[in-house]
């Protein structure tokens, strides 16, 4: 068993008051005490202890909402509102461009033309084509 006077050796050229003496001699102490004695003296035989650690062990692991199903629903939440975000923006952006073809007759005649290859009567239409890109695109769409 350690005095306070040995553990006052190791901290030699420090001042230290008597509450820091005595804190510094239980934890010394503390240490020194092999795990399972600990274990035994003191949560094991007081009642309270032993409650809150099987309370904590039971939050912590055993209930449905424990805290690792906690942690992964808030990664989930974060995940879902960053992809909210996104489609918010989306669709902003897809109303600015319907708005944009509804209000504008030759904006509409141009996505058309662009978009579904349509053409007026008179007028044939011809795709060109980079072959380049073809396999690139394709290779995109089969991942």
């Amino acid at each position: 068993m350690l005095n306070p006077d040995s553990v006052l050796k190791r901290y030699q050229g420090f001042y230290l008051s008597d509450n820091k003496k005595m804190f510094y001699f239980v934890l010394t102490n503390l240490l020194s005490m092999k795990l399972k004695t600990f274990i035994l003296n003191y949560i094991i035989k007081n009642k309270f202890i032993l409650t809150a650690v099987v309370f904590c062990l039971w939050i912590l692991f055993f209930d449905t909402n424990n805290l690792i199903e906690r942690f992964s629903q808030s990664r989930k939440i974060e995940n879902l509102k960053k992809s909210k975000e996104y489609y918010i923006q989306k669709i902003n952006d897809d109303s600015l461009a319907l708005h944009e073809l509804m209000t504008n007759k030759q904006n509409l005649e141009r996505f058309v033309r662009e978009k579904y290859f349509m053409k007026r009567d008179n007028e044939d239409v011809y795709v060109i084509v980079d072959e380049q890109n073809i396999g690139i695109e394709s290779n995109k769409k089969e991942n």
